[in-house]
């Protein structure tokens, strides 16, 4: 949205606005996830519920909605890196490498520290002992990719998604610099993640929500 010099104030109040809502979109988004994994692990699933009144069918109706507020989650990452990503581009060289920090420390910060306590429910036989070496996928972003994922931690996958998406988003804008070299990546990137089983968790069926977060930001610009 584009403003004169003498609407600077209006511009300031509607950027703190829209940073709020921002916020606002994430809290509830990660509330959803915790309550949406809280009621799988402690309740039974719908079909067995004996007493279906309106209050119980709210409540998992509510409880059922993890994994919208992960495609919310999703826009929201397309409106800040993809964000960044515009920011980035216009500098006269494209900072790969403080971008390529920036993302894997938000990544990796998180991920680490899942996939360790991930390992403790296998400890006391919990999860099937014979998918425990598939966590370690998700440290090199191919949970669920080449292999099915951990029954531990399958969340993981919305990290994988995340990942490829800053990886995708600098590798079109690099190409749109024409650099040979970055479409050629590319390419081999699509063809990688071609290989994900199309599910709910394909990484490629949610990349058109992550741009979609990419224009509410050139709105908001």
């Amino acid at each position: 949205m584009q403003f004169s010099q003498n609407d600077k104030f209006y511009s300031s109040l509607i950027g703190h606005q829209f940073s709020s809502l921002i916020d606002h979109v994430r809290w509830f988004s990660a509330f959803i996830v915790l309550v949406g994994h809280a009621r799988a692990q402690l309740f039974v699933a719908y079909d067995g519920v004996m007493n279906r009144s309106i209050y119980v069918s709210l409540l998992y109706f509510v409880s059922n909605l993890q994994n919208e507020a992960v495609i919310c989650f999703f826009v929201v990452s397309g409106i800040l890196v993809g964000g960044k990503l515009l920011e980035y581009s216009a500098e006269l060289q494209f900072p790969i490498k403080r971008y390529l920090i920036e993302r894997m420390t938000r990544v990796f910060i998180v991920l680490i520290p899942a996939i360790i306590f991930s390992f403790l429910p296998y400890g006391f036989g919990a999860c099937g002992n014979h998918d425990a070496a598939l966590l370690p996928l998700s440290l090199v972003m191919f949970q669920e990719i080449t292999q099915g994922g951990s029954m531990c931690n399958v969340p993981l996958w919305s990290l994988t998604s995340e990942m490829w998406y800053y990886v995708i988003g600098l590798l079109i804008v690099l190409t749109a610099k024409r650099n040979v070299f970055s479409l050629l990546m590319l390419f081999a990137c699509v063809a990688l993640l071609s290989l994900d089983e199309y599910d709910a968790h394909n990484v490629l069926l949610y990349f058109p929500i992550w741009c979609g977060g990419l224009i509410i930001y050139l709105r908001w610009e």
